[in-house]
């Protein structure tokens, strides 16, 4: 490239720069832009814009550029606010703006003229436009979190609801759905912009417990370039964090046999199997220092004891004493005839003086049958066994 083109190519590029804003911010926050303008359409440049989150009070404020656009970044999903004064025109404030995670929000703003010191107040009650990308995708709010039925409490299963998820094998643990087209084991899932996939089977190595988890997002098709790696879909959550108003809460599920079948295969004489599952736990966020700092910690224990009915074969009497009659016939290996031929034992049993010593320790493992045959002649409902899994997140900033 000769010097003159280069040096064309840099100011094309620094004119396209100053034209629009750089887009870029974290995965798991989003976003708002918009562009200033007065009755007669004409761009406002230099117009102070402050977006507050109505939760904690944090504001961030940027000015419009040159063609009257702002854009204010890495904002946390939640329930904003607008306010905007430019010299000549009336305040104008815009609340209710719900943001959600991953968008990026247009907010264009037409201003009066007038004094500062008269506001005109708007109060946001449609959904928001976002026309800065195009991904499709669908978000998953705390609502629907917390409110939809969920076996194990495992908001990630909640995928299988969304277009272009098929096979619905989402588990509690990660989503193993096939999204997109794409592999069942090619997912990408991020938990605050943090890569949480287990490499082995796709799922996510970590699931927050659904007190603690804000919304999340699956991203289907056409997601910008920073999910590039991903053959499938892409999960992106994030988790809730404090606020201004102490909020708690606390929780203990309970399952048992009570109401539980016998298994089809279950003798009579023997107890239904035993079931035990207490799911419990508690979340809790607010301020440490009102508008400045915040925390959120949560904890979630599950405890499972269970059992089931089995049927397996073990050796019968008969078997235990070396007759092995009606199972075909068994050779004696110590002798060899013609051609490499061997000698039957008699009535297909081994004395017990030719069985195994170690065989028939083994044998005094194995119970005794308890149903008729020689296969499937066994059938056990244990005593069951118990398993504890815990969880826990603690956030604060």
């Amino acid at each position: 490239m000769r010097r003159g083109d280069a040096r064309w190519l840099a100011l094309m590029l620094a004119g396209l720069l100053a034209q629009r804003p750089l887009l870029a911010q974290s995965s798991f926050t989003g976003g708002i832009v918009g562009t200033v303008t007065d009755a007669t359409r004409g761009v406002i440049q230099g117009a102070e814009v402050i977006v507050t989150n109505l939760a904690t009070n944090e504001f961030q404020a940027v000015q419009t550029d040159r063609s009257g656009t702002y854009f204010v970044p890495n904002l946390k999903p939640g329930t904003y606010r607008v306010e905007l004064r430019a010299t000549g025109f009336k305040r104008f404030v815009r609340s209710g703006i719900t943001l959600q995670i991953d968008q990026r929000a247009r907010v264009d703003v037409t201003m009066e003229a007038g004094a500062m010191t008269e506001t005109l107040q708007v109060q946001a009650d449609a959904p928001l436009l976002q026309t800065e990308s195009s991904s499709l995708g669908q978000v998953i709010d705390n609502r629907s979190i917390v409110s939809v039925p969920l076996s194990g409490r495992g908001a990630f299963s909640l995928v299988a609801l969304v277009p272009g998820v098929t096979d619905g094998s989402a588990s509690a643990q990660g989503a193993t759905s096939r999204v997109g087209g794409g592999r069942n084991r090619v997912n990408e899932i991020q938990i605050d912009g943090v890569t949480a996939v287990n490499i082995g089977n796709g799922t996510a190595g970590y699931a927050p417990m659904i007190d603690a988890l804000q919304e999340f997002k699956i991203l289907t098709n056409g997601f910008p370039a920073e999910f590039g790696r991903s053959g499938g879909g892409v999960i992106i959550a994030t988790i809730k964090s404090g606020n201004n108003d102490l909020h708690g809460t606390a929780f203990e599920f309970h399952r048992n046999d009570a109401f539980s079948a016998r298994d089809f295969f279950a003798r009579r004489e023997d107890p239904k199997p035993v079931l035990r599952y207490n799911q419990f736990g508690f979340a809790l966020g607010g301020p440490i220092r009102k508008d400045k700092t915040f925390f959120f910690v949560d904890w979630q224990g599950t405890r499972t004891h269970t059992a089931a009915t089995q049927v397996s074969t073990v050796p019968t009497e008969a078997m235990r004493r070396g007759d092995l009659s009606g199972l075909g016939t068994v050779f004696d290996p110590l002798t060899t005839g013609p051609g490499g031929s061997r000698t039957p034992f008699p009535g297909n049993v081994i004395p017990s003086e030719r069985m195994d010593p170690a065989a028939v320790k083994i044998l005094g493992y194995y119970p005794l049958p308890n149903l008729p045959g020689r296969t499937n002649n066994y059938v056990l409902s244990g005593p069951g066994h118990a398993q504890a899994t815990f969880a826990s997140t603690t956030s604060s900033r």
